[in-house]
């Protein structure tokens, strides 16, 4: 979400965090708060870093010989593809369909994708 092209209010993600469910898996609103405020200083800090030019892939994420990719680098690229969904509209908007910068977002989704789809195939 940190990469969305417009600023989306967290109440319209979050619980995408715990698979999207109407209903959120803590027992009390403190949890759901702390979670929350940690979920959102997490997202400031990507943000800030992909407007400032500095964002990089997480560590965790790398390639693999046997898997071509590793189990977080397919649950990272799964999460961006959640957030696409959601994002949709506003990037089809900024970059329609017949466009040049339509065609490299389509790489990019492409490839995302692929990482994705990987997850499947190795569970």
């Amino acid at each position: 979400m940190a990469a969305a092209p417009h600023m989306i209010d967290p109440s319209e993600w979050l619980a995408f965090m715990w698979g999207g469910e109407e209903e959120s898996p803590f027992t009390s609103h403190e949890q759901l708060e702390q979670y929350a405020n940690i979920i959102v200083a997490m997202w400031n800090e990507k943000r800030g870093a992909l407007l400032s030019n500095e964002w990089q892939w997480p560590e965790a994420c790398s390639l693999s010989e046997s898997e071509i990719v590793n189990e977080e680098t397919r649950e990272y690229c799964e999460g961006m593809l959640q957030g696409w969904t959601l994002t949709r509209d506003d990037w089809e908007t900024l970059m329609p369909e017949d466009s040049p910068e339509n065609a490299l977002l389509g790489g990019v989704l492409l490839s995302i994708s692929f990482c994705s789809i990987q997850n499947l195939l190795w569970q």
